[in-house]
């Protein structure tokens, strides 16, 4: 009778830690799944619970993926308290999020974690053939790009080549000026709804780089009001809002110094070039004026414009495109090919009005229907220039074919085995995670591999989410998904399951991911 009974207390004892076990509601699934990359957004997300939930303490929470929260999901119950279908907003394209917190019906115990997800992203590799320009942002970076680059070649043609014309015959600076400040706080507002978040306008790169280069155009135009007249400090200041643009461009992106430093000179060329063209259109009505001095020494300053754009311009096109293939394949070839037609056409006509000047004014002549002839074909140069500039405004928001981010490899060693985790690119969105066991002699294991897990925790506010990775032919395993959806520090954490072993290896690794 005693071992009956206590046999019956030792079953009692196991249904009740079993059902404490049980009692625990656990995220089933999901649909869509945790990591899924989506075309367009969702309207819901359902998710199924091993235990009943309590609706009335339980939350689901969107995210960005700056970590912001966007809105507290509303949800309904169905199935007795164990699916949940979550009603989605809907989601402009980018990563995000959906922290969840459910209590359980059952022995009130809270269980958390999230559901990490893309809508309309792609992976860094084919990000290139996929991309669509928004035409409103080429034309807005277009009108930015010619003013500033005709303001500050004007000035600098008025600086360093006729220091002695009166400056009312350069009203048109102003007008130059505003489109300047226009265009670049239009740029800027459409870089911050682009976005969606405020805070990127100042703490993100381009959005500081925007910011900057918008004070720095407001900054020359009040130094120019206070001075009377457009000064050598105004065109430092023009000059710097230009060139500031190099630092948040493709080149920048390059981590190289020589690409960044081409990019300068590239603009502050084609500024130099094209301002200066402008000034002649302008002038060139005028009978009484020293032709035979400014014209010559224009078309120096020209040439050497031209050499400083063609060899900056090929060595930027080399770093950028990669291969002859990518100049008809992607977007950024095909602009490309588009800038070089224009420009060859410039210069076309720049070689005609280089051999006029060289014929007719080298020699101090100046004839009416000479200057006139010449007229008409500087203003034709100067809107192949313009044109060319929209090229180069499409081609800067276009992201060139070799721009891919290199994998990260991070080694972890224990009990004798070095788990290596490779991420394909540790920017927000869709990556491909590779895991690799090995032994302590370079062998790869594979044979005792029951499973291999990875644990992806962005903070305790937010929870984790595990995904399994799957094994290859090549003895590694892999996974893929929009698992680091939130800019900022991540702890991946793989657990190896081994038959050979009673507990799993575990491997941690810290990683910052970027937007």
């Amino acid at each position: 009778m005693r071992l009956f009974i206590a046999g019956l207390l030792a079953a009692l004892g196991v249904v009740s830690v079993y059902r404490e076990l049980l009692a625990h509601a656990y995220l089933v699934s999901a649909d869509p799944p945790a990591g899924a990359s989506l075309q367009a957004s969702p309207e819901k997300i359902t998710l199924l619970f091993s235990e009943e939930i309590d609706p009335r303490f339980s939350s689901f929470d969107l995210y960005s993926d700056q970590k912001h929260l966007l809105q507290k999901l509303s949800f309904t119950v169905e199935e007795q308290g164990l699916r949940v279908v979550l009603a989605l907003p809907q989601l402009a394209p980018g990563a995000y999020t959906v922290a969840w917190k459910v209590l359980s019906a059952i022995d009130g115990h809270i269980t958390t974690g999230v559901i990490p997800f893309g809508v309309g992203v792609t992976p860094p590799d084919t990000a290139s053939a996929e991309t669509e320009l928004d035409l409103i942002r080429v034309l807005v970076r277009w009108g930015r790009l010619l003013a500033l680059m005709v303001l500050v070649g004007m000035l600098l043609f008025m600086r360093s080549i006729i220091k002695t014309l009166e400056e009312e015959s350069f009203s048109v600076l102003w007008g130059l000026w505003g489109l300047a400040v226009l265009f670049s706080a239009g740029e800027l507002a459409l870089y911050g709804t682009r976005v969606g978040e405020p805070s990127a306008v100042w703490t993100s790169r381009v959005g500081l780089t925007l910011s900057v280069q918008t004070a720095l155009v407001l900054a020359a135009g009040m130094i120019a009001r206070r001075a009377g007249r457009w000064t050598w400090p105004v065109l430092i200041v023009t000059t710097g809002a230009l060139g500031a643009g190099a630092f948040s461009s493709h080149s920048a992106a390059l981590n190289d110094l020589g690409a960044t430093v081409s990019h300068l000179a590239h603009a502050i060329a084609g500024a130099s070039w094209a301002g200066g063209l402008l000034a002649l259109g302008l002038l060139l009505r005028r009978r009484d004026f020293p032709w035979g001095k400014v014209l010559p020494r224009f078309s120096r300053d020209a040439l050497l414009s031209v050499a400083v754009l063609t060899t900056s311009g090929i060595y930027l096109a080399v770093r950028h495109v990669g291969t002859p293939e990518a100049l008809w394949s992607t977007d950024y070839g095909r602009f490309l090919m588009l800038k070089m037609a224009l420009l060859s056409g410039v210069l076309a006509v720049a070689a005609l009005n280089f051999l006029h000047v060289r014929r007719h004014f080298y020699v101090g002549n100046q004839e009416q229907t000479d200057l006139e002839l010449l007229r008409r074909r500087v203003w034709i140069e100067l809107f192949m220039i313009a044109l060319a500039i929209g090229g180069a405004s499409a081609l800067a928001l276009s992201p060139p074919p070799n721009v891919v981010p290199l994998p990260t490899v991070l080694v972890h060693e224990s009990n004798g085995l070095r788990v290596t985790l490779t991420i394909s690119s540790l920017r927000v969105g869709p990556a491909h995670f590779t895991v690799q066991i090995r032994s302590h002699n370079g062998q790869p294991v594979t044979d005792h591999v029951q499973r291999v897990t990875l644990e992806f925790r962005q903070s305790d506010e937010l929870g984790a989410v595990s995904a399994i990775a799957e094994p290859t032919s090549a003895g590694a395993f892999v996974a893929d998904g929009v698992y680091l959806s939130v800019a900022g520090e991540w702890e991946i954490t793989v657990r190896v399951r081994l038959s050979t072993r009673t507990e799993d290896i575990t491997a941690v690794f810290a990683v910052e991911a970027v937007r």
